[in-house]
């Protein structure tokens, strides 16, 4: 029996008996309470909350407090002698901080963000200077004031170095330096240095206040000028003509221009992985690529989505997206709802994980409906993208009748078959590949919205 519980920014998995820490600040001694629960797993039904469970707790007694973290003790329902001894559950991090081993370490998922709303503004131009030439021995030597600087422009820069938009949410305006003013030698003033934005490859630039699409950035050092500086004012020596001599005024600079942008991040990659949590997306994922996303034998295991590189053949290779699982009700908020399903709508072929374990949460067929159910609710067109349903797992399959069920279904409502994998066995894998590269060969790539 486990809970999936949020601490603040960390979600922390709690076995009964078991011994974890958290940040909050309690008592040395006494009881208590955690109210927010994700997951519950009674040993036999899986309940998942939307997002949390309603009247769910975890009571739990304070053993020992440090500073910062304080330990805990989960409710009282194990004999003493069947509690593992303390070196069998804590460990030291990289970070050199003490974690437990029986639940996941701190999650990264607040450090990733796909959705930001900021506001830009380019630098003004500054005013034109008003001088006359003064100088020994040159009589009325007329106006020489020069021209204003212009202002710097706001420009964003696609860079593969990044994978979030988490670096900008810290700074909610982004404003480029304005021009300098004009010499009283007749110089003009030193425009504004450009500001330059880097944002991860495959970032939409919208307006915030009426949706337009501004940009598109899907290729790597790709640029985008969101925001022009304003003009420099010129200067009194622009103004002179021979029946107005010495002009005492000069010209005001041009504001830069202002955005409130709303950017969406859509990773850009081939292949799409779907399916129910625990259906064995990440443990397909560090098998067919060099990427090494958490993998855990309980639901929400993924909190983010994972890319990796996966070769086909000797010239030809593809990127793996691996998203979140969806359940039933994901368009409502349940679970960790639809949002990461917009990192898939560039992919060209959909692989859809169903999960054939005895202990999956559903039966294969109602796992494949409810998936295609809530990707065809998010957006049709992702629904009509060419599908691989993989059955997974079939390692530990028992009930062949379901797999069976499984085939027919599939059969029926695409006319495709279904192929048996095992990740963790490696069995099906290399027919996997030849599949994949087949039908990328077949499918055109995704034209860019701009």
């Amino acid at each position: 029996m486990y809970a999936i519980i949020r601490d603040g920014s960390r979600q922390l998995r709690v076995e009964k008996g078991g011994t974890f820490q958290f940040d909050r600040k309690a008592g040395k001694t006494g009881t208590i309470e955690f109210t927010e629960v994700l997951v519950l797993h009674d040993g036999e039904k899986v309940k998942v909350g939307a997002p949390l469970l309603k009247g769910a707790k975890v009571v739990g007694e304070v053993v020992k407090q440090e500073d910062p973290r304080h330990q805990v003790q989960a409710p009282r329902g194990l004999p003493q002698d069947a509690r593992p001894p303390p070196e069998a559950y804590a460990h030291q991090d990289h970070r050199n901080r003490w974690i437990t081993a029986g639940g996941p370490e701190p999650t990264a998922h607040p450090m990733f963000r796909d959705e930001v709303v900021i506001h830009v503004k380019a630098g003004d131009g500054h005013a034109g200077c008003v001088a006359m030439h003064r100088e020994k021995y040159i009589t009325r030597g007329g106006p020489i004031g020069g021209d204003g600087g212009k202002g710097g422009d706001v420009i964003f820069q696609a860079d593969e170095n990044y994978n979030t938009l988490y670096h900008l949410i810290h700074r909610p305006v982004f404003r480029a330096p304005g021009g300098e003013p004009g010499d009283s030698k007749g110089c003009s003033g030193r425009g504004g240095l450009n500001l330059t934005v880097p944002v991860p490859v495959g970032t939409i630039i919208r307006d915030a206040k009426t949706g337009a699409l501004l940009k598109d950035l899907e290729a790597h050092l790709q640029k985008v000028v969101i925001c022009k500086g304003g003009k420099g004012g010129r200067g009194n020596r622009r103004f002179a003509t021979p029946t107005r001599q010495t002009p005492h005024f000069s010209e005001p600079g041009e504001p830069g221009e202002e955005r409130r942008l709303k950017l969406e991040l859509k990773m850009i990659a081939d292949v799409g992985l779907v399916g129910m949590p625990n259906a064995g997306k990440s443990t397909l994922l560090s098998r067919l690529s060099a990427a090494r996303p958490r993998v855990a034998a309980y639901p929400f295991t993924t909190l983010i989505p994972s890319l990796g590189i996966m070769k086909l053949g000797d010239i030809h290779t593809c990127v793996l997206a691996d998203l979140p699982g969806l359940i039933e009700g994901a368009r409502s908020g349940k679970g960790l709802g639809d949002k990461f399903l917009r990192h898939i709508e560039r992919t060209r072929i959909i692989l859809h994980l169903v999960d054939t374990a005895p202990m999956a949460i559903k039966t294969p067929s109602e796992a494949y409906r409810i998936i295609r159910k809530e990707i065809a609710g998010y957006s049709p067109a992702l629904a009509e993208k060419p599908e691989i349903v993989l059955a997974t797992k079939v390692d530990a399959l028992e009930d062949k009748k379901a797999l069976a069920a499984l085939k027919k279904l599939v059969k029926k409502e695409t006319g495709g078959d279904v192929l048996e994998i095992s990740a963790a066995a490696g069995t099906g894998l290399k027919d996997l590949a030849r599949r994949i590269l087949q039908v990328l060969m077949e499918t055109p790539a995704l034209p860019v919205e701009n």
